[in-house]
């Protein structure tokens, strides 16, 4: 499993439902409430990687590699998935 060498703090706004699942995950695992959420968040990159993978897998790069503006456009609709 890869690891993230630098961590930052932040803080977060989440669902009460969610919160007592998380403390509830921790507690039956005896992990840290950090951990439990760091697994579903790398799950999700991971996840979420290989969907733009997949995608990236159909794209045909044989034929003419088009404009500066719409290269633009598609990085740009990539990066809206990251905001």
């Amino acid at each position: 499993m890869k690891t993230f060498e630098k961590k930052e703090r932040i803080s977060l706004l989440l669902p009460s439902q969610l919160v007592r699942q998380i403390k509830e995950k921790a507690v039956l695992e005896e992990r840290t409430q950090t951990s439990v959420i760091e697994e579903v968040l790398k799950k999700w990159s991971d996840e979420k990687f290989e969907e733009d993978l997949k995608e990236l897998a159909k794209i045909d790069f044989s034929g003419e590699i088009g404009t500066e503006e719409e290269w633009m456009n598609i990085a740009e609709e990539a990066l809206k998935g990251y905001e």
